[in-house]
């Protein structure tokens, strides 16, 4: 799948909004919530977040590994967490950064399972991903077992650093 999260906490929607007006304003590309395209839409839609860029509840991922048998980790940061999903991609590139995918409909099933201190015992502050088998025909030369670590521009403390 190509979009998956939850949704934050109020006090990470602030921090979030917060750190992405910081980047717009030294000039980085960010961008903001945009009511014409809110569901729902008008006053609505100028508080929120885009799921794309990915985010540390989760986002516009396009890791071609998340596939049938795929794990992926969510850090929650509330009660209910409101699992999303979507965009599915029948053949895609090596993430959003690619931009190159073929959509496709898809049927999703999933399960879940709260692993409660999981996030903070290994230190990961944004999603992960793992596969205990080849996620593609072994012949393409593909590993077996891992862990994908998505990777974001954000400083220790939570700053977006805009790219020069």
């Amino acid at each position: 799948m190509g979009v998956s999260g939850v949704a934050p906490s109020a006090a990470k929607l602030k921090a979030w909004t917060e750190a992405e007006q910081r980047a717009l304003d030294k000039g980085g590309f960010v961008l903001p919530p945009d009511p014409a395209g809110a569901v729902p839409g008008g006053a609505c839609g100028l508080h929120g977040l885009r799921t794309n860029p990915p985010r540390e509840n989760g986002g516009n991922f396009d890791v071609k590994q998340l596939t049938r048998g795929s794990k992926l980790f969510l850090p929650v940061f509330k009660d209910g967490a409101l699992f999303s999903t979507g965009d599915a991609h029948f053949a895609q590139g090596d993430g959003e950064v690619s931009v190159t995918a073929v959509e496709m409909g898809a049927t999703v099933a999933v399960r879940f399972k709260l692993h409660k201190g999981l996030a903070a015992s290994r230190k990961f502050t944004a999603p992960v991903f793992s596969h205990q088998r080849y996620f593609t025909d072994p012949e393409v030369g593909m590993p077996q077992r891992f862990l994908g670590v998505m990777g974001f521009s954000n400083t220790p403390d939570g700053e977006c650093e805009p790219r020069t």
